[in-house]
């Protein structure tokens, strides 16, 4: 391997310790709250993923689908695009809110359950409107399998 590759490995893996240790730059990485704990911010929210920038967003999405225990309980705030799907004969119809990465080009949905007041389709926008989507993140059993969501979801569009 040349010079270049060498240091290229290297430098992969002290931030790959460095990240395994907890640190970056002598700071701590703090550990995520406990899910009784009250909303970090004023306006009620655990988690606004609608004022994050883009890759941000992808990120941490992509963290709470890999560790939802975290996250269950938190209220939690997406912007992203409205889609929907009918589940097998007779079965339920889920939402979900597409939230896109920087580059436009990965997609991660989070499937969201709306207040019971909500009818589907009078209340709902068009797939593929532009959305907000507020609500508690939760997990749940279906034919044994877990899945994410958000529930008792509040609905908006942008």
């Amino acid at each position: 391997m040349n010079g270049t590759g060498n240091r290229v490995v290297t430098a992969f893996a002290i931030v790959a310790g460095l990240v395994a240790l907890g640190t970056w730059g002598g700071m701590s990485i703090p550990a995520s709250p406990p899910p009784d704990a009250p909303p970090s911010n004023k306006n009620g929210l655990d988690i606004d993923l609608a004022t994050m920038n883009r890759t941000m967003v992808y990120s941490q999405v992509f963290e709470m689908l890999s560790n939802p225990s975290r996250y269950r309980g938190k209220t939690v705030r997406m912007a992203g695009t409205y889609a929907t799907f009918k589940g097998s004969e007779g079965g339920p119809r889920y939402h979900a809110c597409l939230i896109s990465d920087a580059m436009a080009c990965c997609a991660q949905g989070i499937e969201f359950a709306p207040t019971n007041a909500v009818v589907y389709p009078r209340d709902f926008p068009a797939v593929g409107a532009p959305i907000v989507v507020q609500g508690v993140f939760d997990t749940y059993l279906e034919r044994g399998e877990r899945f994410v969501r958000v529930r008792d979801a509040m609905l908006s569009v942008r």
